[in-house]
């Protein structure tokens, strides 16, 4: 979730900032579906995966939204990592006080000591399951002043060949063809530093002038082989797999490039609608940090996925979450200093 402001020209990042928001909200509001896999009615347990699949592209999506804004500058190491952490850590640091206060708060009985460790190992792994996006990101920005010199200096065959060498890595990590694979260390092509690379790349060096229904052939394609291939493995397995789930899965790649090409290609006209997905771009990264939090609440007034029905649940308690959120980081932002935590 980058910060760095941009153009208005640039508008389709604000789009997709947005469009990467809500999926990750949905994303969490169906997942408790899938676990329950013949447990629960297929047909319902279809729409969770439908849901759930289909939106797994939000944290590419904020990745390569990160390599976008960032890598076309240098910047002073320094400066850099001080603009970053006001950014990113104080928000993160808030938010995680507030879920590991909330999870003291309703603990039976907590000593000073063991209040004091179970803090600390939280802060440690993460105070909620959604943070370790946010572990995985301050690590990334630790390396992005070196990478974005590299970028800058590098010949767009330099870049290709680097995000070819990503892709090949990708598909080499599948279950059914690692087993298969050389003893080569890939260790320096693996891993998330792709997506910022590979969004800096489609970008800054790719005019695609493909028509909107080709490039969502690319969406179609991957969210059919993340859904469908989920409910076989999990067949398979006779439990939930979570294989074409990965956020490094060839298929969910396949997906948020076609989310990422369909954004730069398209833009909103209708004036309302604009302004809401700006707002909630602007106030992404609170709403990312707090949503867990939201969601929780709501579950005590029994307002999640099994509300009257699943896809109905699903789409409210999003719908809701996604304006409870926002509100919060609204407000969180007007108090006095509460730019600083909001996000």
């Amino acid at each position: 979730m980058s910060h760095l402001t941009h153009t208005d020209k640039s508008n389709w990042i604000e789009t997709l900032r947005a469009i990467a928001t809500l999926s990750v909200i949905v994303l969490h509001v169906a997942a408790p579906i899938l676990y329950q896999f013949s447990k629960i009615s297929t047909d319902t347990w279809w729409i969770g995966n439908f849901f759930d699949g289909s939106m797994r592209f939000g944290v590419p999506i904020f990745l390569m939204i990160t390599g976008a804004l960032i890598l076309p500058k240098t910047y002073k190491i320094k400066q850099f990592l001080k603009q970053r952490a006001s950014k990113i850590l104080l928000p993160f640091l808030f938010w995680s006080i507030i879920y590991i206060g909330y999870a003291l708060l309703n603990a039976k009985e907590v000593s000073l000591s063991n209040g004091i460790y179970y803090s600390l190992q939280q802060l440690k792994k993460g105070a909620a399951y959604h943070l370790w996006y946010i572990y995985m990101l301050l690590g990334m920005y630790l390396c992005m002043p070196m990478i974005s010199k590299w970028i800058i200096n590098s010949t767009k065959k330099e870049i290709e060949y680097f995000i070819l060498i990503w892709l090949f890595v990708i598909a080499l990590q599948l279950p059914f063809i690692s087993p298969y694979v050389p003893n080569i260390n890939f260790f320096y092509f693996s891993g998330y530093l792709g997506y910022p690379i590979l969004g800096y790349y489609l970008a800054h060096q790719v005019q695609l002038k493909q028509s909107n229904l080709k490039i969502g052939l690319f969406i179609i394609i991957g969210t059919s082989i993340t859904v469908i291939g989920t409910y076989f493995m999990s067949l398979y397995h006779k439990a939930l797999s979570t294989v074409f789930y990965g956020f490094l899965s060839p298929n969910v790649l396949l997906t948020a490039i076609g989310i990422f090409l369909l954004a730069k290609q398209s833009s909103i006209n209708h004036t309302t609608l604009n302004l809401f997905v700006k707002t909630i771009a602007k106030y992404s990264y609170g709403i990312y940090l707090s949503h867990i939090f939201v969601l929780m609440h709501l579950a005590k007034f029994n307002i999640k996925w099994d509300l009257i029905h699943p896809a109905i649940g699903i789409l409210t308690t999003s719908a809701l979450c996604l304006i409870i959120s926002l509100f919060i980081t609204f407000t969180l932002h007007k108090i006095p200093y509460g730019k600083h935590i909001s996000g």
